[in-house]
């Protein structure tokens, strides 16, 4: 596997390397740049690797100009102390975003899920990120309510209407932008098999809307947690390893 770093601080990228040798003695570190002049010059001249480590904050800017100049896709896995830019990150191919100071374990993991990304079919990842983006572009849930019963009334709550579900007690709470309840006697599995893209699954026991999102923050543990836009008791909480993939989620 080719892998090329992008980082300024020497003892950073000297370390990084001696985990991706540590992790498998076949990875081949094809080229290290520190800045965006650097990258710029070398990919006229050389191939695009199998895989980005990079950092955010480099020198001359930002290195997400470095990826949005580049023809072909190539995934990237961005290593920073700030988590300021997690969203733009999987704009431009990021896979996975790791905060420093990183250990042997982070580093372990996100190789792991590269490789998971990579086995998962014969398209590419940024293929499948394309494809995903599109089908939300044109999504629509496969329902357009929820019938809630109530005494001897059915009441009709457009799909569209609610920013979050949450589960406790035996009982899905189905809760509109404007603040409105709805309980619900299904379990989050059902009702989410029934919901669309901008619906995502934080946990066991919530879902929430793209729309029902007011600020995202980091939590204790590298997990993240999320504020709705309606007034909410309980703290909403991603696990640090579903993080990645719920910020990717977020930012399409």
């Amino acid at each position: 596997m080719n892998i090329i770093i992008i980082e300024d601080e020497l003892m950073i990228a000297e370390e990084l390397i001696e985990q991706l040798n540590a992790y498998q003695p076949a990875v081949k570190i094809v080229a290290h740049l520190k800045s965006i002049q650097e990258a710029n010059q070398f990919f006229q001249n050389n191939p695009l690797p199998d895989l980005f480590f990079s950092d955010i904050q480099l020198p001359d800017g930002l290195s997400f100009e470095i990826f949005k100049k580049l023809e072909d896709h190539c995934p990237v896995i961005f290593c920073t102390a700030f988590d300021d830019y997690a969203l733009e990150a999987f704009k431009v191919n990021g896979i996975d975003y790791i905060l420093k100071p990183f250990d042997q374990e982070d580093i372990f993991q996100t190789l792991d899920k590269y490789h998971r990304l990579i086995a998962n079919g014969d398209q590419t990842v940024f293929e499948q990120s394309t494809q995903r983006q599109d089908k939300r572009e044109n999504n629509t849930s496969k329902m357009s309510h929820f019938l809630i019963e109530k005494a001897d009334q059915i009441i009709p709550v457009k799909v569209e209407d609610i920013v979050l579900i949450h589960y406790q007690n035996g009982v899905s709470s189905l809760y509109t932008q404007s603040g409105q309840r709805y309980p619900y006697l299904k379990p989050l599995d059902s009702i989410m098999d029934k919901l669309g893209d901008d619906f995502y699954r934080l946990n066991r026991q919530s879902i929430i809307q793209r729309k029902g999102i007011s600020k995202v923050s980091k939590y204790f543990g590298r997990k993240l947690l999320v504020k709705p836009v309606i007034d909410f008791d309980e703290q909403l909480l991603v696990s640090k390893v579903g993080a990645s993939s719920f910020l990717a989620w977020l930012a399409y």
